[in-house]
């Protein structure tokens, strides 16, 4: 319509989380967008599988803390979504994919505030912090390799591990965007 190449959004991986606002920021006005009942039937693959299934056991297993440890670490820091952004003014598909990217941006943030919001007065013990450390971390060395998967493996094994070990640069906290 605006004489970029048009994106295909049934080219793209349906993914059975939030994450389909990206997807649906693709589509046309007249495509349909993606819900639970059309997902149903989509086969999920196996590193979102383990993710999803480990995530719903932590939350079983250990209450508030794994839930609170669970909504912390949904969006992964929105790193993926927050790279996606730095594609706008580039044209074409790229602006296509980082106003997708921004849309979901939003959402996956405010996933991660339900993780942290209210930490402070929750009266957790030193067991609680720990215990929610651990499972932060466990979550996250399975979030990274689903998105990896999910995203062709764009990261090397290499680059994977350097993760892993901490030897990169973290990306900084937005305090403005959180008001914090």
């Amino acid at each position: 319509k605006s004489g970029h190449q048009r994106i295909r959004p049934r080219r793209i991986r349906p993914v059975q989380t939030s994450s389909t606002g990206c997807y649906d920021a693709l589509c046309d006005d007249d495509d349909e967008k993606l819900s639970p009942s059309l997902l149903r039937d989509v086969p999920d693959w196996p590193d979102n599988s383990v993710l999803r299934d480990r995530r719903a056991e932590i939350k079983d297993e250990y209450g508030a803390v794994g839930e609170r440890a669970c909504f912390f670490t949904e969006g992964g820091y929105c790193t993926m979504f927050s790279e996606g952004m730095r594609l706008a003014g580039r044209g074409g598909a790229d602006d296509l994919i980082a106003h997708a990217c921004a849309k979901v941006y939003d959402d996956e943030f405010g996933h991660m505030l339900k993780g942290i919001m209210g930490l402070e007065s929750d009266d957790l013990s030193q067991a609680d912090w720990d215990l929610l450390t651990g499972l932060s971390v466990e979550l996250q060395r399975l979030r990274i390799p689903m998105r990896n998967s999910q995203m062709s493996f764009p990261l090397s094994d290499d680059r994977v591990s350097q993760i892993f070990k901490g030897d990169i640069e973290p990306v900084r906290f937005d305090f403005d965007k959180a008001n914090l």
